[in-house]
């Protein structure tokens, strides 16, 4: 859940259905089988395409990486510059 990208730290409760499922659905090999599969007697993966719209996605990352640069260039600090200054490089 650590490598989500959320906009609070408070969103990480979105992301605990699929952190559960993927857990649940692992294979152990100690178990044999997964959780699931040991508990319900079945697999809970179902062999259905997946299909992403990679454009959405793309789209969202760009409106976050914005996001982001906006709150951060807010709390820049403007310097003004004058000849004579001593400046560190």
């Amino acid at each position: 859940m650590r490598t989500q990208t959320t906009n609070t730290k408070d969103d990480w409760a979105a992301f605990l259905h699929d952190a559960t499922f993927a857990l649940r659905t692992t294979y152990h090999g100690m178990l044999g089988a997964s959780p699931a599969q040991a508990t319900f007697g079945r697999d809970m993966l179902f062999d259905t395409a997946h299909i992403t719209d990679w454009e959405e996605q793309y789209r969202r990352k760009v409106e976050q990486v914005a996001k982001h640069n906006n709150r951060e260039n807010d709390k820049r600090r403007n310097w003004t510059y004058t000849p004579g200054d001593k400046v560190l490089l």
